[in-house]
C-alpha cells in the first residue's frame, strides 16, 4: 500500500509539474543503412506546448518544444522500445523521467517499430544495441548536449525486446544454442519463439552475429522491464555483470496468474538470481502491455475491430496509469532521481 500511495502521489504531482522539453534528433548510424530517428526528453524551463505520442489509439503527453533546458549536468537514460514500439509510444516514460530530473534519449530501432515490425526485422539484437551506443556517441559528442549530461550517471532501460537489448549493452552475451533449446522445451508458453516462427525465423538457427560482445563501458546501471531472451544469456556473462541492475516484472507469473507475463523469476529465467547486483521487483496486478501508453476510450473497440492482441485491456483491479506511476517511482528510486536508493551509487 505504501508503494502504491507513493506511485499515485508521483502521478498526481507529475500532472501539475512543469512539462518537460522534447526534441527530435537524427543519429548517424554507420552499422545501419541510414540514420536513426531519436527523441530527447529533458528538464525544461520554457518552450512551446505540444502533444507527443498522441494517436487515434493512444493518449499522448504534453511537452515543450523549442524548449530552454535546465542547466545540467543530469543523469542520462538510454531507452530501447519493444518490438512494434516507438520512441513516441513511450512518451509517458520519457516525460515522467524528465520530470524527475533525467535526460532521456530514445531511438527508433529500424525493422522493429510501429508499422514496420517483423520477426526478421526485429531479430538482430546486435544492431539494436549498436543503435543505443550510436545514440550515446551523439549525445556525448554534441558539446551543448554533453554539457547537460553527467557522464558518470548513464543508465540504459529497455522493455521486452528492448529489455534484452539493454542487458546486452550492460554485458550479457547471447547464446544461440541455449535459446534454441529453450524454444524446443517451452512449447505454447514460449510466446517469443512462436512469434519468431510466425515470421519464418527458426529459433534454433539464429545468426552468429547475435553472440557478439556488445557491452558499452560507459553504462553505469541497467533496468530491464519484462526483458526478453532471458533464457538465452550465458551464465558466465550474467555472473560477470558488475553493474547495478533493476529487473521489473509486470504481473505475477505461474499457474492461475491468468495474464501473459514474462517469467524472469526463480521458476523462469532467474535473471536476478544469476546477476550479482540485480534486484527484482514485481508490479501487480499488471501485464506485459501495461507498459504501453494509455488507450483512448474507443481503443478496445478499435483493437477488436482490427483483430489485434488486446493491448488496451488491463487485468482486473489494474489501472494502467497507476502501474506506470509505480514503474516511474521504481526507476526514479533505483537511479536516485527522486531521493534515496541510487542504483548507480551502490
Amino acid at each position: 500500500m505504501i508503494r502504491l500511495a507513493l506511485a499515485l502521489s508521483l502521478l498526481a504531482s507529475a500532472a501539475d509539474a512543469q512539462s518537460p522539453g522534447f526534441d527530435r534528433l537524427t543519429i548517424a548510424a554507420p552499422h545501419r543503412s541510414g540514420d536513426l530517428a531519436a527523441g530527447l526528453w529533458f528538464p525544461a524551463t520554457a518552450g512551446t506546448p505540444a502533444w507527443i505520442g498522441e494517436t487515434i489509439l493512444f493518449r499522448g503527453v504534453e511537452a515543450l518544444t523549442e524548449a530552454s533546458p535546465m542547466p545540467g549536468p543530469h543523469p542520462l537514460i538510454l531507452v530501447s522500445h519493444g518490438s512494434g514500439g516507438s520512441l513516441t509510444g513511450l512518451s509517458w516514460l520519457g516525460a515522467g523521467l524528465a520530470r524527475q530530473g533525467a535526460v532521456v534519449l530514445m531511438v527508433n530501432h529500424p525493422g522493429s517499430t510501429s508499422g514496420d515490425s517483423t520477426p526478421l526485422g526485429s531479430l538482430p539484437l546486435d544492431l539494436r544495441a549498436r543503435d543505443l551506443s550510436a545514440a550515446l556517441d551523439h549525445a556525448l559528442g554534441d558539446p551543448a548536449l554533453a554539457a547537460r549530461i553527467d557522464p558518470d550517471r548513464i543508465a540504459v532501460l529497455g522493455f521486452s525486446m528492448g529489455g534484452g537489448t539493454a542487458l546486452q549493452l550492460a554485458g550479457a552475451r547471447f547464446n544461440r544454442a541455449a535459446y534454441g533449446a529453450y524454444c524446443d522445451r517451452s512449447g505454447p508458453a514460449g510466446m517469443d519463439c512462436l512469434w519468431l516462427r510466425s515470421g519464418g525465423v527458426d529459433p534454433a538457427d539464429l545468426p552468429p552475429r547475435m553472440e557478439a560482445d556488445l557491452r558499452d563501458p560507459r553504462i553505469s546501471a541497467v533496468i530491464g522491464v519484462d526483458p526478453a531472451f532471458g533464457h538465452a544469456f550465458t551464465p558466465d556473462s550474467l555472473a560477470a555483470m558488475a553493474l547495478p541492475a533493476l529487473l521489473i516484472s509486470l504481473g505475477e507469473t505461474g499457474p492461475g496468474s491468468g495474464w501473459e507475463a514474462v517469467d524472469i523469476g526463480p521458476q523462469g529465467a532467474d535473471l536476478a538470481g544469476r546477476m550479482p547486483q540485480a534486484r527484482h521487483q514485481v508490479i501487480a496486478p499488471a501485464w506485459h502491455f501495461s507498459f504501453l501508453a494509455e488507450c483512448k476510450l474507443l481503443g478496445p473497440l478499435l483493437i477488436w475491430w482490427e483483430g489485434e492482441e488486446p493491448i488496451c485491456s488491463n487485468p482486473e483491479g489494474s489501472d494502467r496509469g497507476a502501474v506506470q506511476a509505480q514503474v516511474l517511482a521504481a526507476v526514479g528510486d533505483a537511479l536516485g532521481l527522486s531521493g534515496a536508493g541510487a542504483l548507480a551509487a551502490r
